[in-house]
Order: structure tokens, then sequence, then C-alpha cells
């Protein structure tokens, strides 16, 4: 029988590498916890970013033991024929808390490879990521904007003062001593510190069931996994992810990027010259538009961040549908690859010199005579 791990994709897998080098990039060191932290993503999403699925093929019974009060007062027919509509749904069952409008709860419902459910959460996970998933939430669904909001979601929980880590045998978050405890106080983290430790042991869902069958496996993985996020036996089409100077070589067609670009980005090829062109255009970097996401590449990134976007803090760091993208793409149309225009005085003679059959003399005389008639 097949490990959990060997059952995963190529894109499932791509997401633990990205995790582990987002958690190593938000000093989340301990191999427990990051694989503690996996474990839980993994009964949450099984590494794959998504909505929030309706509630029209659960039972009325269950509905009612996950949502309680918000739907107590329905009847069963009500209740049937709510949940067959998952806009009005949502909107009951979350519309009105924690920042959502009456209106809202659909838009704000769970998304992510944690399910990051509410405006509110929305707009604190906004801090994590470029990419703006309070106006746009369904961008919380891209691999790289999921993988850094729910690290990101993890990280804030963990330092939060009412956490209970204590009860974990941990200091901090990279003070795990085992598996076991690690997963605890993810688990733990994942559901809120205001809940009882004993409340969820003793409530065990299947979820839970499955975190902690796991979690070893997955330390196992993050200890396997070098520091950029890189897994070693990883092979096939899925496009390697870097630390800024790496570049897997894919075609992109559209005239925008499909994956991360700069500091930590997935580096696609195509989606780095696209980027490099436009910087060149925008702030005249100088880069040489070769596809690889260089030092010179990521400081240009920064560079336009902090003049033109008005970050205080660059990340160099591009991301699909962020604001650096849509500052970086406005009023652009698709890039070409072409290379900055020339004076006419430089332009003109570099054109008689490509005439290799003509005598050395001659296109010396040439160029002078075309720079004397240029400076009458």
């Amino acid at each position: 029988m097949p490990s959990y791990v060997e059952t995963l994709d190529v894109n499932q897998k791509k997401a633990i590498e990205l995790m582990v080098k987002s958690m190593v990039k938000r000093g989340i060191t301990n191999k427990f916890m990051q694989g503690a932290i996996m474990a839980v993503v993994s009964k949450e999403s099984n590494f794959r970013p998504k909505s929030e699925g309706g509630y029209g093929g659960t039972s009325n019974e269950r509905i009612r033991k996950i949502f309680g009060s918000r739907v107590s007062e329905l009847s069963e027919a009500e209740l049937n024929t709510l949940k067959a509509d998952n806009e009005a749904f949502f909107n009951k069952v979350y519309g009105g808390r924690y920042g959502n409008a009456a209106n809202e709860g659909y838009k704000y419902r769970g998304r992510g490879l944690n399910q990051i459910t509410f405006k509110g959460n929305y707009q604190a996970m906004s801090q994590y990521t470029d990419a703006d998933i309070v106006g746009n939430p369904d961008l919380l669904n891209t691999l790289e904007v999921a993988v850094d909001v729910c690290v990101g979601y993890f990280l804030r929980n963990f330092n939060s003062s009412r956490n209970k880590l204590g009860e974990y045998n941990m200091a901090d978050l990279n003070d795990a001593k085992n598996a076991e405890d690690a997963c605890g106080a993810a688990y733990h983290a994942n559901a809120g510190w205001g809940k009882d430790k004993a409340d969820l042991e003793r409530r065990a869902s299947n979820g839970r069931t499955r975190a902690f069958a796991r979690v070893n496996e997955l330390v196992a993985v993050a200890e396997a996994v070098d520091t950029t996020g890189v897994i070693p036996e990883e092979t096939g089409n899925s496009g390697g992810a870097s630390a800024g100077g790496g570049t897997t070589e894919e075609t992109n067609t559209s005239g925008g990027i499909s994956a991360s670009v700069g500091k930590g980005g997935r580096n696609k090829s195509a989606d780095v010259r696209v980027v490099q062109t436009l910087l060149n255009n925008k702030i005249s970097a100088g880069l040489v538009v070769d596809g690889d996401c260089g030092n010179k590449t990521i400081t240009a990134i920064k560079k336009f961040q902090s003049e033109q976007v008005g970050m205080s803090n660059p990340d160099g760091r591009i991301d699909v549908g962020g604001r650096t993208w849509q500052a970086l793409s406005s009023g652009s149309t698709t890039p070409t690859e072409t290379a900055p225009a020339l004076g006419p005085v430089l332009r003109q003679p570099s054109r008689l010199c490509q005439q290799a059959s003509m005598p050395l003399f001659f296109l010396a005389l040439t160029n002078l005579l075309f720079i004397k008639n240029l400076l009458r």
C-alpha cells in the first residue's frame, strides 16, 4: 500500500515544496512543526487550494451540528430549500459575522489550503501576500498565494498571546520536541485557541485522525527538503521553485504571467522574460531579457515596488493578480523582447558594419562621412 505522499500528484507535491519554503522564509524551522502544519493542511484541503463546497448533499442533522444556532430556527423543509442554494446558504450561516456584511457570507466563504473564512480574516491575512484577496477572494485559490496566507495564518496564531503552546510542552513554535505534540498544537492553532484541548481530543474528528496518521511521514518530508524548498526526487514538468535565481523552462503565450516571479517565486523563464521586459519599459531597469531571475531582476522588482507601488518593505516578488503585477502591467500591451533602440549616430554605422563583404577602410570612410553630415 503506497504511503500518503506517494498518492499525491505533482501539483500537490509542489504545494508541499512551497509550504516548506514559505515556512523557512517566515522563521518556522522546527521540522516537527513543519510536518505538523502540513498534516493539518492535508486534512483541510489535501494540498489543493479550493473554495468551500456547498452543503446540498449534507444531511440536515450534520448541518445543524456544524452551524448550530445559525440554522436552529429553520424547519426541515426550510433547511432543505436553503441548502440547495449555495449563495443563500453561506449568506445565512456566515453573513453579518466577523466583518461580513449580511450578504457577504458567500463571498468570504472558506478558501485556500486551510479554508480561510470571513472578511475579517481575509483582511488580516492580506498582510502576508501581495495579492488583493479582499477585493478578489478567489485569488486565495492561487497556489502561491494560498501557501503564503496559510503559513501566515499559523504564524499569527502561534504568536498570539492567547496561544496554549505550554499545553503541548513547548515554549514557542520552534520548540516542538516530537511529532505528536507538534500536531496537537498545529491542530489547536488552526481550530482556534479559544477551544479547550481536552474537548478537541474528546471530540476527535476524522480530520484530526488523518492529520495525526500523516504527521510522521510529513515530518520526514520536511527533513528531506532543503531550505530553498526543493524536493530533490521531484521530476516531471511541475516547474521547480527557486529562491530567486532558479528558472524553469516553460512557455508563456498569454502576455501575462502564469506564476510568481522574483524572490521566492516559481520563476518560469517565460514569466521572467515578461517581467524583465516590463521593468525595462516602466523604470528603464536595463535588464537583459534572458528569463533568468537573478539578483539584478529582484533588485529591479524591489525598486519598482518602492517607487511605483508604494511598498515600504518591498519583497522583490510579483504574484499573479497582486498589486505589483497590476501596477507593472497597467497600460501595457503584450511585451515584446526587443533590444532598446540606439541613437541615430550609432544605429546607421551599426547597419553598415553588418555588410561584411565591404572592405574595412571603406566602412571606416563611410562612417566618418555619415557623422560629418550629421554635424553640419
